[in-house]
């Protein structure tokens, strides 16, 4: 499997797990509301709370970032039972020590007045996110029950407990707080990667359950440990969609085909396919991150696509100009990088058996009375192959006066840079410097008018091997056009020419 275990552990660190600040603020409005509770409580003429039991995904530690803010703090209360009488001397009924805690915080300063629910009193910030506060009495015994719909046996503790004894247990280490909860927290921000997901996938509890059943240990490889655990869950789904809760006899999901597990099920089969990249032995850290990308879906991962494939870029330009440092004479090779070695030796190889003809190339050459692409012959035969590579080229015959020539039209891919806009015209006499000119940037140590626009491809007293004759053919010269574009755009962005050059 290709090792992605440091991209893991950062994507955590940085994007998954709660800052120190994060948690700062978290304490800061936790302790807030214990206080406004207590204050309250006293200004009504109420009990005060023997203690406050944090619990839930806080106390599991557990929670993670939310674009959103939507973060649930549970922070219980707890009454001794011998103080929850009413005004009659009544023991208070579970609903009304929920209205209790309820009026004592709510001390006007809210946006949104604290709400009374089944199990909890609910305290919204403008932020985004909720303090639930449950409310218990304590019994003589020591146990305690819940304000719920009516009082019931209920241990605040114990699913906390339950949970961090697990990860004690099962975790292969004890640093960054333990493997177990790392990847509990990872499938947690997994299921709410997408905004469509997030109210119809299992709760994070029941996230943390399934983790406790599934969790697959690795000391050395954090991506391993994520993938094993989320194989063995997706299996595990397979089999039953039912989860049981970790202390209570009861059940947690909707009956035997509950439709958060199923989608959890589903998207976790789509998300086991798209990992199997990583054990091609092909895969390239592209390929890696480009699947964890489509886990999570999360800038982080693109952040890393976009300098990988930078990166990529870096190597094959550098690769290039290695190439390219040894002029014209390393072509075969160059053009073999560029992906169009093969097409350009069968060019030349054809093109080699025209003759200089007409008004064109040598002045030795026969004349036939008109300019020399006039032959149909011997123009297929010059523009042989060209118009495979290039598919953008446009031909035309030009005239002024008495002068005529041959003009082409293209757009050459400049490779690991912008395409270039380029106009060729062989005019008679020209030989074999025909006038190149292109658009884009003009900044060039190689180009012969003042304002750039003419490319200077070769010295016309080079050895033959280092520059092009008619004789070619058009698409060697093409790919000399291509080479001479590259070399310009190296030479913009790190000031070095690649291959031989005479000044100007």
């Amino acid at each position: 499997m290709f090792d992605c275990s440091k991209e893991i552990i950062r994507f955590f660190n940085n994007e998954v797990a709660l800052s120190k600040p994060e948690q700062n603020e978290m304490r800061s409005r936790r302790n807030a509301n214990r206080n406004r509770l207590e204050k309250g409580l006293e200004k009504n003429e109420k009990p005060l709370p023997e203690e406050h039991v944090p619990q839930g995904s806080y106390a599991m530690r557990t929670m993670v970032k939310d674009e959103n803010n939507d973060y649930d703090i549970d922070d219980g209360v707890v009454f001794n039972q011998d103080n929850l009488v009413g005004a009659q001397g009544a023991e208070m009924s579970a609903l009304s020590v929920r209205k209790m805690v309820r009026d004592a915080l709510d001390d006007g300063s809210f946006s949104k007045s604290p709400e009374v629910r089944t199990n909890c009193v609910r305290v919204y910030y403008t932020a985004g996110y909720h303090v639930d506060v449950p409310a218990y009495r304590r019994l003589d015994d020591d146990t305690l029950e819940l304000a719920s719909a009516d009082w019931k046996g209920s241990s605040p503790t114990e699913v906390t407990e339950w949970y961090n004894n697990a990860v004690i247990e099962k975790s292969p280490e004890g640093n960054n707080g333990k493997q177990m909860r790392r990847v509990t927290r990872l499938l947690k921000f997994y299921k709410q990667s997408r905004g469509s997901w997030k109210p119809l996938m299992p709760s994070g509890f029941e996230i943390s359950v399934l983790v406790d059943e599934c969790y697959i240990a690795d000391s050395e490889r954090e991506d391993v440990s994520l993938y094993e655990t989320m194989l063995e869950i997706q299996e595990r789904l397979e089999c039953d969609l039912e989860v049981e809760h970790p202390t209570r006899d009861e059940m947690l999901t909707d009956g035997a085909d509950d439709a958060n597990t199923r989608l959890l099920k589903e998207k976790l089969t789509e998300a086991v396919n798209t990992l199997q990249v990583l054990f091609k032995s092909s895969c390239t850290r592209l390929d890696a991150l480009r699947a964890w990308n489509c886990v999570f879906k999360h800038e982080y991962w693109k952040d890393l696509i976009v300098e990988e494939e930078e990166s990529e870029k870096q190597k094959r330009k550098e690769e290039k100009a290695a190439l390219l440092r040894e002029g014209n004479a390393g072509l075969k090779i160059a053009a073999g990088i560029i992906g169009i070695g093969a097409a350009v030796a069968v060019g030349s190889a054809i093109a080699k058996s025209v003759k200089e003809t007409r008004s064109y190339g040598s002045k030795k050459s026969k004349r036939y009375g008109g300019p020399w692409y006039s032959s149909y012959r011997e123009l297929m035969i010059f523009e042989r192959s060209a118009r495979e590579q290039f598919p953008s080229l446009k031909a035309s015959n030009k005239r002024s006066g008495r002068r005529m020539w041959r003009e082409y039209n293209l757009t050459i891919d400049v490779p690991e840079y912008e395409s270039r806009q380029v106009v060729i015209q062989m005019k008679p006499g020209c030989g074999s410097a025909p006038k190149v000119a292109t658009d884009g940037p003009t900044s060039s140590p190689h180009r012969y008018d003042e304002d750039g626009g003419e490319l200077c491809m070769w010295y016309p007293k080079d050895p033959r091997k280092n520059r092009w004759i008619f004789t070619d053919g058009l698409l060697l010269l093409l790919v000399l056009i291509q080479f001479h574009l590259f070399r310009e755009a190296w030479w913009r962005e790190t000031g070095e020419w690649l291959g031989p050059e005479v000044a100007h």
